[in-house]
């Protein structure tokens, strides 16, 4: 069994990774640098992690970034699909944002062909679009299998394109989320229920 300062200190040299390798990717950080910023001999840290690429892969697989992107997402309200849309977008959206040093490292080291970074992503996308599908069935009442999994396609790619999208113009004011939520979620609910065959409003002009 670990001591809880070997515990803790491994956690602290992990965290410390996620900042200097969200700056600059993995390959722009060294074990030097690391050890400089933690405060210790390159020695000690190799002890921890014999290679960068053990570092990197333990930066991606851990639990404490990962199972806050894996967390429940929000039930149906009182407000009716307009408004659980929205609010399962700004959710998402604040959660990403969360572990955004996490979320800019996996995608970053994913887009440079990184093999560990695509498997953990894989994971992640596969683990969302379940959580969607079963949001679908669960919020907006949709029985069939097959339009579950496309609505939970679309809405998974909404939410990583807006992020990836807000990432990339390094802006550090949040109230995007709220904004981009209440702008796409009239249209998203739109796209669901006429593709659900919903009643035509008997409304005439």
């Amino acid at each position: 069994m670990r001591h809880d300062g070997l515990v803790s200190q491994r956690a602290r040299i992990l965290r410390l990774a996620l900042e200097l390798m969200a700056q600059g990717g993995a390959e722009a950080m060294s074990m030097r640098d690391l050890a400089g910023a933690a405060e210790m001999n390159v020695a000690t840290l190799y002890h921890y992690f014999p290679s960068k690429r053990d570092l990197l892969t333990a930066v991606l697989e851990e639990p404490e970034y990962r199972n806050v992107l894996d967390g429940e997402l929000p039930g149906a309200g009182p407000g009716g699909p307009v408004d659980d849309l929205a609010q399962l977008l700004q959710e998402s959206w604040q959660v990403m944002l969360d572990v955004q040093d996490y979320v800019r490292v996996m995608v970053g080291e994913a887009l440079r062909g990184d093999d560990a970074a695509r498997s953990v992503g894989s994971s992640l996308l596969g683990t969302t679009e379940a959580a969607l599908q079963q949001w679908a069935a669960d919020v907006l009442h949709e029985r069939q299998a097959a339009r579950a999994a496309a609505i939970a396609r679309m809405l998974r790619a909404v939410i990583v394109g807006v992020f990836i999208e807000q990432l990339a113009d390094g802006s550090d004011d949040t109230s995007w989320c709220e904004q981009r939520a209440r702008e796409l979620a009239p249209m998203l609910a739109g796209v669901v229920r006429r593709e659900g065959g919903a009643p035509k409003s008997t409304h005439r002009r």
